[in-house]
């Protein structure tokens, strides 16, 4: 971000100030994503080693 010589001082502080808030909401709201894409992981892996447990079981049958 650019602050232009001749700008206000309120203004440039209230930009900052909104920009630093903005990039919070964008934070949480990628750490929410980021958790629920690990959850996910975390689903399919389970998943994953059922079907491998099944296989093995027909395999071995």
């Amino acid at each position: 971000m650019s602050i232009p010589l001749n700008a206000d001082v309120g203004d440039v502080i209230d930009d900052l100030f909104n920009r630093a808030k903005e990039l919070e909401r964008k934070a949480k709201t990628a750490e929410e994503n980021l958790g629920q894409l690990r959850a996910r992981i975390e689903e399919l892996r389970v998943e994953g080693e059922r079907i491998e447990e099944s296989i093995r079981r027909v395999r071995y049958a």
